[in-house]
């Protein structure tokens, strides 16, 4: 709670509280004196909101665990996505067929895995995931502006959304990405913008998402994750946790107010990226994956990104409220698809093969599929 909201409440004491004291005195306009007072507290209240968005937050919280409502829980109540969402990651790997890609993707790591979702279960029969391939995934994205901002875990995510997506003569595929630089291409014949920010911190996050605010111009798909450079170089759990707050108060500030949202219908769920009226973008966060500190390639990356340490870390994201059921954003769980993929999927210890990313890949796709009602959600 602020400091301005702390003094408002106490001036407010100080002003009301005698009020009360005296008024129950006056017995014979008791009723009168304190529904003027009641009135003016709400007057007060109303004019004040704006300027508190701590205050907003709190109020609106007692209604709601999250209380600015994103696309996924906009949906009417019979197409409540929350079943098949918590199943994206029921992956089953099993050894693969090689496959060429982008030599520009996650190095020379073996490709010879790949994933399905488990072939039983009500997960299985309700939800009916699918794999895409190029040309469902071009007609999905067609029209769509897609971020993908953070570090390195990024950058593989950014080009394995690349490769499911891009024809193979396309121009984009015979130019390699540089390590630690952003990158933008606009697909003209699909008008499709992809773009990767570099942005290996969470403060270059929130510097991002509060440009983005300042420009009232949202990405369809903003898709982020940091954490691997802060634990190599700060190695600070609370300071991440702080960071991540401040990352999730800045996305907050990108939702419309309560009135807006509540009127949001599912019919402007299915066409959130014609972009017609503001909207806020689908978000989904990366978490770190598994690390297997023998295999890591440094001295000081063995010493620092621990698993005491990797837990630490997810922790405070749990903390911030940064990702669902608490918070705006669709965790991508990381840590669960390397696992999935086995210690023999990475030769660093930290970054992984392409099947990983390409899985990971999937579960937006699906989330997406999913909030756009293009795919059951029960």
């Amino acid at each position: 709670m602020g400091v301005a909201l702390q003094a408002g409440m106490l001036a407010g004491g100080v002003v009301f509280v005698p009020m009360a004291l005296a008024g129950w005195h006056l017995t014979r306009n008791r009723v009168l004196f304190f529904s003027a007072a009641l009135f003016i507290v709400l007057a007060v209240t109303v004019h004040l909101l704006p300027y508190f968005p701590s205050m907003s937050s709190m109020i609106y919280s007692i209604h709601s665990p999250w209380p600015y409502p994103g696309v996924l829980d906009s949906l009417p109540p019979k197409l409540t996505p929350v079943n098949c969402v918590s199943h994206l990651h029921d992956l089953v790997w099993r050894d693969g067929e090689p496959r060429e890609f982008m030599s520009s993707t996650a190095g020379n790591v073996s490709t010879f895995r790949d994933f399905d979702w488990e072939p039983t279960g009500r997960a299985a029969d309700k939800c009916k995931f699918q794999k895409l391939n190029t040309e469902d995934m071009v007609e999905l994205f067609r029209g769509t502006w897609i971020v993908v901002a953070g570090d390195s875990q990024l950058r593989f995510f950014f080009l394995s959304l690349l490769d499911l997506l891009m024809p193979d003569d396309n121009p984009i595929n015979q130019r390699p990405m540089e390590r630690h630089t952003s990158y933008e291409h606009t697909w003209e014949e699909e008008n499709i913008r992809l773009q990767f920010v570099w942005a290996p911190f969470s403060v270059n996050l929130t510097r991002l998402v509060v440009e983005y605010r300042h420009n009232h111009t949202y990405p369809d798909v903003l898709v982020m994750g940091a954490g691997l450079w802060h634990m190599l170089h700060l190695t600070n759990s609370s300071h991440y946790g702080e960071s991540l707050s401040q990352l999730q108060r800045a996305i907050v500030s990108l939702f419309p107010s309560s009135s807006y949202t509540k009127s949001l219908t599912s019919a402007n769920v299915v066409d959130t990226w014609s972009k017609t009226t503001l909207q806020v973008p689908h978000m989904f966060w990366l978490n770190s994956p598994a690390l297997i500190r023998s295999m890591l390639n440094t001295e000081r990356k063995r010493e620092r990104m621990t698993a005491e340490t990797s837990q630490l870390y997810e922790d405070e994201l749990r903390k911030s409220k940064l990702v669902r059921p608490e918070g705006p954003m669709t965790l991508v769980n990381m840590k669960k698809l390397s696992q999935g993929c086995g210690p023999f999927c990475t030769i660093d210890g930290m970054h992984y093969n392409y099947a990983t990313y390409e899985a990971a890949v999937h579960v937006v796709v699906n989330a997406l599929l999913i909030a756009t009602q293009q795919s059951p959600a029960t």
